[in-house]
């Protein structure tokens, strides 16, 4: 979803597979591939970060850009412990305008490991 510019998320695991936004993929250690864009219509690229959560927990922020013009691909290796999901946030600026690029997530889910319950 955007009003502005572009985030397209993908993970790749270490044996080859891959999976795009609202996929599940089966690994303990994945690299992330993020690519952002934007226009000069949006401005520059001021921030973009991967968010890292757990269903019914927290997300954590990773800003891995910042002011970083209006094309930047990033890679970043994260290891997982158990089953979670990566979103990005992609930010950019023009004339006192933010915009956003908002992600769907993909679901991080390791070998053996068990879903979490819901609250009821």
């Amino acid at each position: 979803m955007t009003n502005g510019p572009f985030a397209e998320l993908r993970v790749s695991g270490d044996d080859g597979t891959y999976a795009d936004m609202g996929e599940t993929i089966a690994e303990r250690s994945v690299t992330v591939h993020i690519d952002g864009r934007s226009t000069a219509e949006f401005g520059p690229l001021e921030r973009i970060v991967l968010y890292v959560g757990r269903v019914g927990g927290a997300e954590t922020p990773l800003v891995l850009a910042e002011h970083v013009g209006l094309e930047r691909r990033l890679t970043h290796r994260l290891a997982v412990d158990g089953p979670c999901y990566v979103r990005v946030e992609a930010e950019a600026v023009c004339r006192g305008k933010t915009t956003y690029a908002l992600t769907n997530p993909i679901w991080i889910h390791p070998p053996d490991a068990r879903w979490p319950d819901l609250p009821a």
